[in-house]
């Protein structure tokens, strides 16, 4: 997919769930706390300029990398390419809760008390573009088209911003394929589940999906004040080159 079409389609679906966001109360109130915002600006900067340079590099690593011949039309290389992505972003997710190291990276996209869109940006850039070079050299490499990854990307972008609105927004009968805010959040409050990117098909099979009641279960983030890591962009950048706290920042959380 040319990249002009790639990053058009991307930021009209990213505008048309931010203008609806606005309906939503928390999302309205994050905007007028000045402390908040800079965190969340300074995270947005960071993760903009990360996903033009991922967009980027699996355009040159379409063009260079060795790569198996893999002949399947188009309608066939889709789901293989969204379920092995899926199963590789499954098992990293996973990971990142269950390795004290791995967690340090990762608790910046759980470091709220409550729950809307600006959770998107709290993530580690440097750890984005490492892990989605990879995934999308594996997933290259296999000779599967850069269309069917493409398409994966534009999915994953769109569906990453839904699942984290403040509404409970709902698609009928596809909630049970595509992740809707009411399933991510229960990840969010403590669960030890739900660790799908877009689709819930990986927790269903691996016996890891935790299932609200209905869309309107929404449950909170812990409060703060209950969050041993730290808060505020640099601080929480610089977490885990601090080795000897490692043993400390291990997500202590119930099962349910």
């Amino acid at each position: 997919m040319d990249a002009t079409w790639f990053n058009s389609l991307n930021a009209l679906g990213i505008s048309i769930l931010l203008l609806w966001e606005l309906r939503s109360s928390v999302f309205r109130r994050v905007l007028r706390d000045p402390r908040r915002m800079r965190r969340n600006l300074a995270f947005l900067a960071l993760n903009v300029t990360v996903a033009l340079l991922l967009h980027q590099t699996t355009g040159y690593l379409s063009q260079h990398l060795p790569r198996l011949t893999f002949a399947a039309p188009l309608w066939l290389q889709l789901p293989l390419v969204f379920l092995l992505c899926e199963l590789l972003n499954w098992t990293l997710h996973w990971a990142k809760h269950a390795n004290n190291f791995l967690w340090r990276v990762h608790c910046q996209h759980h470091r709220e008390d409550h729950y809307s869109v600006w959770l998107i940006t709290h993530t580690s850039g440097p750890e984005v573009l490492l892990t989605g070079t990879v995934m999308a050299a594996a997933i290259l490499a296999l000779g599967v088209s850069k269309l069917a990854l493409d398409c994966y990307l534009l999915f994953y972008s769109i569906v990453n911003l839904y699942q984290h609105s403040g509404l409970p927004h709902s698609l009928g009968l596809l909630d049970k394929l595509i992740i809707n805010p009411a399933f991510h959040r229960q990840h969010h409050s403590g669960a030890r589940a739900n660790y799908g990117s877009t689709l819930t098909f990986w927790d269903w099979a691996l016996g890891t999906a935790h299932w609200p009641s209905s869309r309107r279960d929404l449950p909170n983030p812990p409060p703060l004040d209950q969050q041993p890591e730290p808060f505020g962009f640099v601080s929480e950048m610089l977490y885990p080159l601090r080795p000897s706290r490692w043993v400390d920042s291990r997500v202590l959380t119930p099962k349910r």
